[in-house]
């Protein structure tokens, strides 16, 4: 039994070493990945981008109808906020003394 102590004891220490001397994981990027992204940097093509020349104009005048009716129902959205956060709402007294008031007083 007394030999088992010092075998356990050492075999913790160093598996305690071996655990501390773990290897930490790399920060770095790997060369692999920067070699890749200068790769596709210089044989990317740029974005397809649609000129105004080709879009008919009668899809303009409807996108800008839509951007109209959005900007107006903001707009309106914007009053009903401002309206519900302006500071002629009542306080809660005042509901706690209206609601008082038409109840009438307690039997």
């Amino acid at each position: 039994m007394k030999s088992v102590f010092p075998i356990v004891f050492f075999g913790f220490i160093a598996t305690g070493c071996v655990n501390l001397e773990a290897r930490m994981p790399e920060t770095e990027i790997p060369d692999w990945i920067e070699e890749r992204r200068a790769e596709r940097l210089e044989d990317g093509s740029p974005p397809p981008v649609v000129p105004d020349a080709s879009v008919d104009p009668a899809t303009i005048s409807e996108l800008q109808r839509s951007r109209a009716e959005i900007e107006r129902g903001r707009a309106a959205l914007d009053e009903d906020i401002g309206a519900t956060q302006s500071p002629s709402t009542s306080s809660s007294d005042e509901f706690v003394e209206e609601g008082r008031t038409l109840t009438g007083e307690p039997d």
